[in-house]
């Protein structure tokens, strides 16, 4: 018996609702096409968008170490200064760049843990050329940047090879010298591995210049109409039912 009773309240619990449904039915249904008609005016008015995008490769002291090499800075770091937009305010500058032009936002990824990164903008159809600028003064901007930690370490590999020449000059005395002739040959050695290792240091390397995308980006009109009409009804029915609450407030 207890059932039966539970069974009839949630029936007449249910046909409330339903009635609700059927009675603000002008109302969900304004709702439900207003939330539409939006979605379809911002799909249809949002530009279309390109991307650029650019494949650069990171520095490194030892290039010909190609199993381990020492990155003139690490990956992660790398990448974190370009989200966080470090080279951005340099970029605008460089570029003389407006308030609107301004607002780009450089994305990047890292090609299969290689030693190659893909940097990326976006921009409008007519304005997609200024992607090509932003990436090419990007990359003059990192390579300026670590430019520093090249230079740094050549320096300290010149400094070695001037050491290492300066003993095969004062050996030179003793040439006559087992002994002096075997440390200048393996000075002789270690010089020609310091110069080895100066050539195999590099800075970032432009591998695949700037390149626009052949298609256009920009809004899915359908998906954008079926998120907006979803949204729509649901919020039309919560305000048939607030009305009616309302209502049945006034009438007390």
């Amino acid at each position: 018996m207890a059932d039966q009773n539970l069974g009839s309240e949630q029936e007449i619990t249910l046909r409330d609702y339903v009635n609700v449904i059927i009675k603000r039915k002008k109302l969900i249904l304004a709702v439900f096409f207003i939330f539409a008609i939006a979605a379809i005016a911002i799909s249809f008015t949002t530009p279309k968008t390109r991307e650029v995008s650019m494949i650069i490769e990171i520095g490194s002291l030892d290039g010909a170490n190609s199993l381990n090499p020492v990155f003139l800075d690490s990956p992660v770091n790398i990448m974190a200064k370009i989200e966080m937009g470090v080279f951005d305010k340099n970029v605008i500058d460089a570029l003389k760049l407006d308030q609107e032009d301004a607002g780009f936002r450089v994305k990047v990824s890292r090609i299969k843990d290689s030693v190659f990164l893909e940097l990326r903008i976006r921009e409008p159809e007519d304005k997609k050329e200024l992607g090509i600028r932003i990436l090419n003064q990007y990359f003059n901007e990192i390579s300026g940047y670590y430019k520093k930690v090249v230079d740094a370490r050549t320096r300290y590999i010149d400094k070695k090879i001037s050491f290492f020449s300066d003993m095969i000059r004062d050996k030179g005395d003793l040439i006559k010298l087992d002994e002096a002739q075997g440390e200048i040959g393996s000075f002789g050695i270690e010089i020609e591995k310091l110069k080895s290792a100066k050539d195999s240091i590099h800075n970032f390397t432009l591998v695949i210049p700037p390149k626009i995308s052949s298609g256009t980006l920009g809004p899915n009109s359908v998906q954008n109409v079926l998120a907006g009409g979803i949204a729509g009804l649901i919020f039309g029915v919560f305000m048939a039912f607030f009305v009616e609450y309302w209502q049945g407030l006034k009438r007390l």
